[in-house]
């Protein structure tokens, strides 16, 4: 089984990403990496009245690593993800993409960092970085 990144939709792809151990790389979630996050504006007045105006539906997030060869010819590796990032997350937060897990639960997602960072021990590279579901 594996895990999969298509970008920018999963009928069309221009660039998939395949996360499956077996190949050594490995995408998974952090634990308890789910939140679940209410959409709204609060604010204060002068008097101490809370203002809250409701924007939607609660927003779900995921932390989600990605653990791969720091250079392969034949599978996800460094390389693979940074030019995926390139092309997902150009535009920041306004690009999404479509994350399919292990279970097969596909989801539209985006990546919401700020900064995305790169970590290689021996031959393998972590990254992290957060997933948020755009509500449909």
């Amino acid at each position: 089984m594996s895990e999969t990144f298509k970008y920018p939709n999963a009928t069309s792809p221009t660039i998939t990403l395949t996360f499956e151990a077996a190949t050594g790389s490995d995408g998974h979630l952090q634990t308890d990496s789910e939140h679940i996050i209410k959409n709204q504006l609060q604010d204060v007045t002068i008097g101490g009245v809370r203002m809250v105006k409701n924007l939607g539906d609660d927003l779900h997030q995921w932390e989600y690593s990605v653990y791969v060869l720091t250079s392969s010819g034949s599978y996800t590796d460094k390389d693979d993800i940074i030019s995926f990032i390139g092309s997902a997350y150009a535009n920041g937060a306004q690009n999404s993409f479509v994350w399919t897990d292990y279970n097969s639960m596909a989801r539209t997602v985006r990546m919401i960092n700020d900064t995305i960072s790169f970590k290689t021990v021996a031959n393998f590279t972590l990254c992290s970085f957060l997933l948020e579901e755009l509500n449909t």
